[in-house]
């Protein structure tokens, strides 16, 4: 179940990240984006530990491959 639970966070971090990238691009000025630049950097560091963590699907994936 801990696998299950993992690939779905990481599948919900990285729409996440998508949705606020998109905000980011989309927004018409460069000033006060702060807001989505910190959203933008939390979720990418989210998404990296999600990957690292051992029984997540992405890692299984990897290892049979190798």
């Amino acid at each position: 179940m801990g696998s299950t639970t993992s690939t779905e966070a990481l599948a919900r971090a990285q729409r996440e990240r998508t949705i606020t990238y998109r905000a980011l691009v989309a927004s018409p000025s460069p000033h006060g984006n702060t807001v989505l630049r910190r959203r933008l950097l939390r979720l990418s560091t989210r998404i990296l530990r999600l990957r690292q963590q051992p029984g997540t699907a992405l890692q299984e994936v990897g290892a049979s491959e190798g």
